[in-house]
């Protein structure tokens, strides 16, 4: 998606249906797996994006990394009101009626310039995901953000 490209997204993986379990109380469900790119596995301080064609279904922010932050999303959260399993329940509902689901990613950064004139840099992923649900208002981010 040409727009999200402006705001330093690129597309980085994919969602499929899999054999891992899920939480307790979602065993019911098909097991899910994500495909990134080697090199984006382990990048903290990142705004990702779950897409689906060229509409956002979701904008989230980690600053663990994709891997660690995915597995909430692959398995399940044992808090059943949890982020996580909404979005691992629909994700997986658009797998099993054959729909792809991509991953986009930033790592968006931030400049302070101090009174000495010196320039530090700072993650910016929490504010760039702000901005982009109040802009994109996705399906599923439920953050009262919508403006």
């Amino acid at each position: 998606m040409d727009d999200l490209e402006n705001y330093g997204l690129r597309q980085i993986g994919f969602w499929s249906l899999s054999n891992h379990k899920s939480t307790k109380h979602l065993a019911y469900m098909h097991g899910i797996q994500f495909h990134l790119n080697e090199e984006v596995g382990s990048v903290s301080d990142v705004v990702y994006a779950f897409m689906v064609d060229k509409n956002v279904l979701y904008f989230g922010e980690t600053s663990v990394g994709l891997n660690a932050r995915f597995q909430g999303y692959r398995y399940g959260n044992p808090l059943e009101t949890d982020t996580d399993n909404r979005i691992k329940k629909e994700i997986t509902l658009l797998l099993e009626s054959g729909v792809e689901v991509s991953i986009w990613f930033a790592i968006p950064v931030g400049y302070i310039e101090l009174p000495n004139g010196e320039k530090l840099e700072i993650p910016a992923s929490k504010p760039l995901e702000e901005f982009l649900i109040s802009k994109y208002k996705p399906e599923l981010n439920v953050k009262n953000l919508r403006k």
